[in-house]
């Protein structure tokens, strides 16, 4: 019995190597397509380097960058799905939930400009290629997430604190950790200890790779 193409959403915090994920399983099999966070996108909106623009004046851009993840997320999201599984670093999701979040609870964002952004998630969020069939959550802890952004230098991420990421993982443990019982119709969610050393984290990977490539074929995988 042929099992029907599989939307699965890598989640977690900035540093939990979201983007390693992907690749690794990427690489591993030739039925899986990935599609990484579309940064290229975000550096040319019209133009403007929205996603820079955004980090040097969060007040300002927060909004209209968290409105252009949505549409740059739908417009890849509807792509017609080419192989049985398709890996999406970060999600609609990841926005409505995490960061717009942040940006309003620190008062950073305007509650009408968070209403607003509101009501564009729950418009897109109703398009079915937004919908994840599994959620991997790559847990990792704050403090290990700061280590690799120090080590990894990335100017855009500059910035970045233990506070923010402290913020950032809060918001992921109350949306997937199963401990908060995600809402009825969400999808289910599959965690790894993402605070592991690259070698520990490929070994686990490897043991897991046919449990989340079979995921569509199973009944009782995750509860």
């Amino acid at each position: 019995m042929a099992c029907k193409n599989l939307k699965i959403f890598v989640e977690g915090n900035i540093g939990a190597g979201k983007s390693k994920f992907c690749e690794y399983f990427g690489s591993m099999s030739s039925d899986v397509e990935t599609f990484l966070e579309p940064i290229s996108l975000w550096r040319d909106c019209k133009g403007f380097d929205l996603y820079n623009l955004m980090h040097k004046n969060v007040a300002t851009y927060a909004g209209p960058f968290q409105a252009n993840v949505v549409a740059t997320y739908l417009h890849l999201l509807m792509r017609e799905q080419r192989k049985p599984v398709r890996l999406v670093e970060r999600s609609i999701l990841t926005s409505q939930r995490c960061f717009t979040r942040i940006a309003f609870d620190s008062g950073i964002m305007e509650p009408n400009d968070y209403n607003s952004l509101h009501e564009y998630f729950e418009w897109a969020l109703n398009f079915e290629c937004t919908q994840p069939d599994l959620i991997v959550y790559l847990r990792a802890s704050p403090e290990e997430c700061l280590k690799r952004i120090q080590a990894r230098n990335r100017k855009s991420e500059e910035g970045l604190d233990l506070s923010f990421l402290t913020k950032l993982h809060q918001f992921h443990e109350q949306w997937l950790n199963p401990i908060n019982k995600p809402e009825i119709g969400e999808a289910p969610v599959f965690i790894f200890d993402a605070s592991q050393p690259w070698d520990e984290l490929k070994d686990t990977y490897d043991q897991k790779k046919e449990d989340l490539l079979l995921f569509g074929t199973k009944n009782d995988f995750i509860e």
